[in-house]
């Protein structure tokens, strides 16, 4: 594991050694549920694109003719369409519409974050013709027949030699087959935290337990909000259990149960509950944590009323606009004393799982629409190297707009020493399983169970799903 990791990771910053900044791959790979973006983000909106500069200025794409067509066509795609991944979309769609001059296209806001509006919609023969989609949604829609196999366009176009080895692994499903596609860069979840009150309070980033529970009780006695949680969403706190797990030694964390229902035979599950249930009283997410949302959260640590915050790596490009204020955890804080060096590459989320960009399999031009699928997941990864600074996964090089930020530049330097990463919950390939761990962590978090009976509903729930 740590070899394939190790050769994905050593060639992005290879391709990265060069580029002046570094920041957010979009989330195309796995859907990234609604991570950073506000709950009161628009639903659904249109985007008609003409020609720019910005056309010009890119890549071109079709060199060998390979791509590109004359063909007219009106086309929705279901992704998500907030925040960074506004600007990439908005970046990569010029170039689009260059290739496909006579191709409307129509950006809709994904707004779920489980798959719960796309099954709505395939239910009533409604879906999208290009869409973001999980592994776990992949293969409910593969089981429908409701989404068409992509690999003759992948054959067609070259596609997986546009990227760098290592970026689209994990994507081809058991049957041999490619149904949802798009390159994976390694965001794990993490512990940020602002700088400025952290040397206010004469605080340093926490390497251990100990040193993570005297940060909570510092900050808590400041009349600071030790952790900015988003609660409104609920796979930030999944994530940290994710975490906590990991520390006490079960480096696949939540992963594992895809397995086997372990959660009652192995004591990290137990240890890591117990934890969570320690800080929660000495209160690391104080009141209204489950009515806050991303933006909100963000704006508490930005603004010094909170001293930390809980997200992917993606977040390094939306904290970039903070200046060098805003920084993240080397460490596992979960982690018990004198296990913080064997456990600080073992990371939470991350881990290359089905998913990406499908096609619905009642389009009205199959070729095309899985042709456009491909090079929109291109155009994107482009734009976003380019609009966002993020690191490079495409075999070309691109060169970032703006330079990375200081703690950015530490994270893609560091990504090759990575052990291994678990996976995020989303990329769980049993939605039921992750339905059931978000809202089985999420009262533990609000302390209305204790972690036996946390852990008691887990083996039950789990138990029941087929």
């Amino acid at each position: 594991m740590k070899r394939r990791i190790a050769a994905l990771m050593l060639g992005m910053v290879v391709m990265a050694v060069s580029l002046t900044g570094c920041g957010k791959a979009d989330k195309a790979p796995a859907a990234q549920p609604e991570k950073t973006a506000e709950e009161s983000a628009s639903a659904e909106e249109s985007v008609q694109v003409e020609d720019s500069t910005q056309a010009e200025d890119s890549a071109q794409s079709a060199e060998d003719g390979s791509v590109g067509s004359d063909k007219e066509a009106e086309i929705t795609i279901y992704t998500y369409y907030s925040e960074a991944a506004k600007v990439t979309i908005d970046a990569a769609l010029p170039q689009m519409q260059k290739l496909y001059p006579n191709v409307t296209f129509h950006i809709e806001h994904r707004t779920d974050a489980d798959g719960s509006v796309l099954r709505t919609r395939a239910a009533v023969g409604e879906l999208p013709e290009i869409m973001e989609l999980t592994g776990a949604l992949t293969e409910t829609f593969v089981q429908s027949d409701d989404i068409l196999p992509l690999d003759d366009a992948i054959e067609r176009t070259g596609f997986m030699d546009k990227f760098i080895p290592g970026a689209l692994d994990g994507k081809q499903f058991a049957d041999g087959h490619y149904y949802a596609i798009g390159p994976s860069i390694p965001e794990n979840a993490m512990f940020y935290y602002n700088k400025a009150v952290f040397e206010e309070l004469g605080l340093s980033a926490p390497k251990n337990y100990d040193e993570f529970k005297n940060v909570i009780q510092t900050l808590k006695d400041a009349g600071k909000i030790p952790l900015a949680l988003f609660g409104q969403e609920q796979w930030p706190g999944l994530q940290m259990y994710d975490l906590a797990v990991i520390a006490e030694g079960n480096v696949e964390g939540i992963g594992a149960l895809e397995k086997e229902n372990i959660i009652t035979s192995d004591e990290a599950y137990l240890r890591a509950a117990e934890k969570l249930q320690e800080l929660v009283q000495m209160g690391l997410i104080g009141s209204g944590a489950f009515s806050t949302n991303s933006a909100q959260a963000m704006e508490n640590v930005k603004l010094g009323n909170a001293g930390m915050y809980f997200c992917g790596a993606w977040y390094l490009t939306d904290c970039a606009e903070y200046g060098d204020n805003i920084d993240f955890f080397d460490y596992n804080p979960f982690a018990d004393a004198g296990k913080e060096e064997e456990l600080r590459w073992y990371k939470s989320g991350g881990k290359a799982a089905a998913g990406g960009y499908g096609v619905s399999a009642n389009c009205e031009d199959p070729d095309l629409i899985k042709e456009i699928a491909l090079q929109f997941s291109i155009e994107k990864t482009r734009a976003a190297t380019k609009a966002t600074s993020a690191i490079n996964l495409l075999s070309e090089d691109v060169q970032p707009d703006q330079p990375r930020s200081e703690s950015f530049e530490r994270y893609a330097t560091s990504v090759t020493s990575y052990e291994n990463m678990s996976k995020y919950g989303w990329a769980l390939e049993s939605p039921e399983l992750y339905t059931v761990l978000q809202s089985s962590t999420e009262k533990l978090l609000t302390g209305t169970v204790e972690p036996e009976a946390y852990i008691a509903e887990l083996d039950q729930l789990i138990s029941e799903i087929e």
